[in-house]
C-alpha cells in the first residue's frame, strides 16, 4: 500500500473504520457493504481487491464461452473456486445481493407457510376425521434454503471483514509509524540547527539528490552524508596528531579517522553504556558500508548507485547524526550544571 496524498489516506482510514463498524454492528446490508468495500479499495490503489468487491455484490459476469481468465483469476483470489465431485475446479459466481434477497424472501414465506388453527368435530362417533394437509413440507423447504443461503453470507462476509480490517491495521500502522518519525526528525532537525547550523543545507542538498531520477544524484548525497558525518566529528572532536591505545591497536585520531573520533567522543562523554556499544557498531558499519560504496562508484564497478540503498544508507547517517547530538546535548547541559554549582 502506497499513498502519497495525506488526505486520501486520511479519508481511506476513516472509511475503513466506517465499513468495519458497518459489518461488526450490522448497519448495512453485506451488499451495501461490499461497496463501500470496493471504494475503499479504490482509495487505497488495491485494484484487483476493487474489482473483487464489486464482484462480490453484483455477481461474476460469465460469458458465451464460460468465465473470462481475468475473472476466474479474481474469483481464486476471492476463495470462490472449489473442486466437485467430478474433481474439476467450478467457480460459484452469485452476487451477495441475490443471497439477501433470497433470504428476506424466504423469511417471508416461512411466515406465511404456518399452519392455521382448524377444529374439527362429528356428531357422529363413528365418523373418521382427517386434518387436512400440513405446511411442514413447505417450511421444511424454506428453512433449508436460508440456512444454506446464511452460510454462503457468512463465507463472504468474513472475506469482505478480513481484507477491510487489514487494510484498516496497515493505514493505521502507517498513520503510528509517521507519526514517531515526524517526532523523531523535529528533534534530531533541531539537534542540527542548534549545534551544526551550518550543515542544514547539505541535509536539503541530501533530500534533492535523493528526490532526483537521476543515478548519479543518489551517489552524490551518500558523499554528503560522509561529509556531514566528518562535519559532526570536526565539531564535536577535532582531529590530532596523538593516537591512543585500545588493548595493543593504536588508534589513529588524524584528518580522515572521524569514525575513530566520533567513537571516542561517544566512548568519553555519554553514560550509557550499552546504548554507546549499539551507537559505536553502528557508527562502524556506516562509515564501512559508506566508504565501500563510493569506493567502487569511484572505480566504475558500481557506477549507478540503488536509489534505495541510497535511502537506507541516509537513514542510517541521519539517526546517527541525532544520537550522536543528543549526547553532546547531555554532556554540555552537565557541563552547565557543574559550572553553576562551582559557582
Amino acid at each position: 500500500m502506497n499513498i502519497d496524498n495525506q488526505e486520501i489516506k486520511e479519508e481511506a482510514f476513516l472509511l475503513a473504520k466506517e465499513t468495519l463498524d458497518d459489518i461488526e454492528l450490522s448497519r448495512l446490508p453485506m451488499a451495501n457493504v461490499a461497496l463501500k468495500a470496493s471504494r475503499l479499495a479504490r482509495l487505497v490503489n488495491e485494484f484487483d481487491l476493487e474489482k473483487i468487491f464489486e464482484y462480490e455484490a453484483g455477481g461474476y459476469t460469465k460469458g458465451k464461452n464460460g468465465i473470462a481468465p481475468d475473472i476466474w483469476r479474481l474469483g481464486v483470489k476471492a476463495g470462490r473456486v472449489s473442486t466437485n465431485s467430478d474433481d474439476k475446479e467450478v467457480m460459484s459466481c452469485y452476487a451477495i445481493t441475490t443471497i439477501e434477497h433470497r433470504i428476506e424472501a424466504n423469511k417471508i414465506a416461512l411466515e406465511q407457510a404456518h399452519d392455521r388453527n382448524i377444529s374439527i368435530s362429528s356428531a357422529n362417533p363413528y365418523q373418521s376425521i382427517t386434518l387436512p394437509p400440513t405446511n411442514a413440507g413447505e417450511r421444511k423447504v424454506r428453512l433449508t434454503s436460508i440456512n444454506e443461503d446464511t452460510i454462503l453470507l457468512a463465507e463472504r462476509t468474513r472475506f469482505i471483514y478480513s481484507n477491510v480490517k487489514k487494510i484498516y491495521m496497515d493505514l493505521k500502522f502507517s498513520s503510528l509509524t509517521e507519526s514517531i518519525w515526524l517526532k523523531m526528525k523535529s528533534r534530531i532537525d533541531s539537534y542540527i540547527s542548534s549545534i551544526l547550523p551550518e550543515e542544514t543545507q547539505k541535509l536539503t542538498a541530501i533530500y534533492d539528490s535523493l528526490n532526483d531520477d537521476n543515478p548519479e544524484k543518489w551517489s552524490n548525497a551518500l558523499t554528503t552524508c560522509r561529509r556531514m558525518l566528518k562535519a559532526v566529528a570536526d565539531k564535536l572532536y577535532p582531529p590530532t596528531d596523538k593516537t591512543i591505545k585500545k588493548g595493543k591497536v593504536e588508534i589513529n585520531l588524524g584528518e580522515e579517522q572521524f569514525i575513530n573520533r566520533l567513537v571516542c567522543y561517544i566512548e568519553e562523554n555519554s553514560t550509557h553504556k550499552t546504548l554507546d556499544k549499539i551507537t559505536n557498531s553502528n557508527i562502524e558499519y556506516i562509515g564501512t558500508r559508506l566508504d565501500n560504496i563510493l569506493d567502487e562508484t569511484c572505480k566504475g564497478t558500481h557506477a549507478n548507485v540503488d536509489k534505495e540503498e541510497a535511502e537506507r544508507c541516509f537513514m542510517h547517517v541521519y539517526m546517527l547524526i541525532g544520537d550522536i547530538l543528543e549526547i553532546q546535548r547531555h554532556a554540555s547541559n552537565n557541563e552547565t550544571d557543574i559550572d553553576k554549582v562551582e559557582v
